[in-house]
């Protein structure tokens, strides 16, 4: 089960992963580039040509320092109302990716999606370095990994994930192999293994 979240923090699309056109991302994701040499999330914006390094910062990926330099151009008192407007507009849009990745990091954590709220938490501490929230993913990281009663949830939760991405890349006979190995092996008894039941039983009916 997967969603697509546009740069508002708006769910636009949820279903299976292998269900998801590019039509789709393409649509809802104008501006956002996932993938890339930046990493896994990074932003593209036409900036003023003086705030060159910021604008690079972000295509890479580094949101937070990215972030850290936007709010610095913004406090100028001598910036024309062209250029605050670019660069308000951007700040806007890195804002919302960190919410949405937040909110979506959060809300996997309290439906029990130990190993989807550790890669969110991941992802923030990763392209948000320099800004609190990442000092916060981090925090969160540590205490999800200290806690051992979460060890064979996560565990499952990360064989999941795993899975899903060999379905989303046409894997598909390797991808119910390891949904199996969490329905009915080792993980069995984790919340997760329900999780991964209800996976099997979609990959069979999108087969029919």
């Amino acid at each position: 089960s997967s969603a697509l979240i546009d740069p508002k923090g708006k769910v636009v699309w949820t279903g299976h992963p292998m269900r998801l056109s590019d039509s789709v991302i393409k649509k809802n994701l104008r501006g956002v580039q996932l993938g890339g040499g930046g990493g896994d999330l990074s932003v593209a914006v036409q900036l003023p040509k003086r705030y060159a390094r910021v604008g690079r910062n972000l295509e890479k990926g580094d949101l937070g320092y990215g972030l850290a330099g936007l709010d610095e151009a913004l406090q100028s008192a001598s910036l024309e109302e062209e250029d605050r407007a670019v660069l308000e507009s951007a700040r806007r849009q890195v804002e919302q990716i960190l919410v949405a990745q937040q909110k979506a990091a959060d809300t996997a954590f309290a439906a029990g999606r130990l190993a989807d709220a550790e890669r969110g938490w991941k992802r923030v501490a990763e392209h948000f370095r320099g800004h609190a929230a990442a000092d916060l993913a981090k925090d969160r990281l540590g205490k999800l990994a200290r806690d051992a009663s979460l060890k064979r949830e996560l565990e499952a939760g990360r064989k999941i994930l795993e899975a899903q991405e060999l379905a989303a890349a046409g894997k598909t006979r390797k991808a119910r192999k390891l949904l199996k190995s969490v329905a009915e092996g080792l993980w069995s008894e984790t919340r997760e293994a329900a999780r991964a039941r209800e996976l099997l039983e979609e990959m069979d009916s999108s087969r029919d």
